[in-house]
């Protein structure tokens, strides 16, 4: 590896650039697959899996007269009818970050009109009840592109040494699962921790091992959040090509099923929860005994008309709505 090539968007002028490490963090449209091909590597093999989301995201001004209690709202879809939610945080400047979200191709409009009417339709109003008279600070926002996707470097015959791919260039989450920037971070440290061990190893600046050692302590670091989102997506059975989900698979979906809905009347157990989704502690910690037993004695909720909203409010705590449907038994 001996640098990079860049080309002016503004009179197409080149540019060659040394560098003895180059590092691809140029995200979900990464070229470096085919720049590996061309120059006769191996490119890594991918994995896909999508639940057909779309985002829909605008900032308001927080009314003056808003008188609420709450901090946060976050009404979940759930697999595999509900298919619409929404987030609700505040921001810095008396402001209202609001991002209103369908998954399984179930789009939220980006028209000021489609996008009241999309927070209309969730299964709890407060959102829309919070938004409806508020000013709009921005235009409406749409990301379509949330699918899960992982190419496959640590698995490579062959390395270009002096290349390390990391970020979106490698694994692309559901973004609604918010772990993306807490993964980034975390193989950001793996990173360090590879450069300095070969410059211990290899004091004169050889390279050799590099890159395959940091794919695949990158591997490690993006299995457990990989299982937790494409686990959830697989559950939307949108995609055709997606094999069928094992038993295990399954027995680990009914449990997280029945899991949320307990995290909606203990507090415990939603705490557990959001500190294994924003990855302070690991997916195990959501088998400890206290939280097992509460999860396989809690009662099946018997739905009406198909779908049930059950909301859990905490004063001077994040506030949690979730919809969900039944699920079978464990």
């Amino acid at each position: 590896m001996a640098g990079i090539r860049t080309r002016s968007r503004r009179d197409q002028t080149i540019t060659e650039i040394e560098a003895t490490i180059v590092v691809d963090a140029s995200g979900r449209d990464s070229d470096t697959p085919r720049w590996l091909n061309s120059l006769g590597f191996p490119a890594p093999t991918e994995t896909s899996v999508t639940s057909k989301p779309g985002y829909a995201t605008r900032i308001y001004s927080i009314p003056e007269n808003f008188k609420d209690t709450w901090k946060a709202i976050y009404i979940q879809p759930a697999a595999p009818n509900l298919t619409r939610g929404a987030i609700i945080v505040p921001m810095e400047g008396n402001r209202w970050h609001v991002t209103v979200f369908g998954m399984a191709g179930d789009y939220p409009p980006t028209t000021e009109a489609g996008f009241l009417e999309f927070a209309q339709s969730l299964p709890d109003q407060r959102i829309y009840e919070a938004i409806k008279d508020a000013t709009p600070l921005t235009e409406v926002w749409s990301f379509r592109r949330g699918e899960n996707r992982l190419r496959h470097y640590e698995q490579l015959s062959r390395y270009l040494e002096g290349l390390l791919v990391f970020g979106d260039a490698v694994y692309a989450l559901n973004p609604v699962y918010g772990q993306g920037m807490t993964v980034a971070a975390l193989a950001a440290m793996e990173m360090d921790k590879c450069l300095r061990a070969q410059q211990t190893a290899q004091p004169d600046g050889d390279l050799d091992g590099l890159a395959k050692s940091f794919q695949k302590r990158l591997a490690s670091v993006i299995d457990g959040p990989w299982q937790l989102a494409t686990g959830e997506d697989r559950r939307w059975n949108v995609d055709e090509n997606i094999t069928p989900a094992d038993f295990p698979t399954r027995m680990i979906q009914n449990y997280m099923g029945k899991l949320f809905r307990v995290s909606l009347t203990d507090n415990n157990v939603t705490e557990a929860f959001f500190h294994v989704q924003q990855m302070l502690k690991p997916p195990t910690s959501l088998f400890r005994p206290d939280i097992l037993w509460k999860v396989l004695r809690a009662r099946p909720m018997v739905a009406k008309q198909d779908k049930l909203t059950k909301t859990t409010e905490h004063p001077a705590e994040p506030q949690l709505s979730t919809t969900l449907s039944p699920e079978p038994e464990l």
